[in-house]
């Protein structure tokens, strides 16, 4: 959590074989990080292979604001 108490990474040190998505364990999303823009709105969303944040990143979803704090748009982009 941040300063202002949003989450900004959650991991999982373990994943059963019977959940990751891909065709191996290498494949598995292990964390989810977000960030936030000054006025507490989530730019971006990020997903890494390690528990941490670390290592290869999956996917990615940035996202920009409008001037009366409206989501307008969404930028997602699948990584390897």
């Amino acid at each position: 959590y941040d300063t202002a108490r949003r989450l900004t990474r959650e991991g999982a040190t373990t994943i059963p074989s019977s959940v990751y998505g891909g065709s191996s364990e290498t494949d598995a999303v292990r964390s989810i990080s977000r960030s936030y823009d000054t006025l507490g709105r989530p730019t971006t969303i990020t997903s890494a292979a390690n528990a941490d944040g670390s290592g290869t990143v999956q996917n990615e979803v940035k996202y920009t604001h409008g001037t009366h704090g409206r989501r307008i748009k969404g930028d997602a982009a699948r990584f390897p």
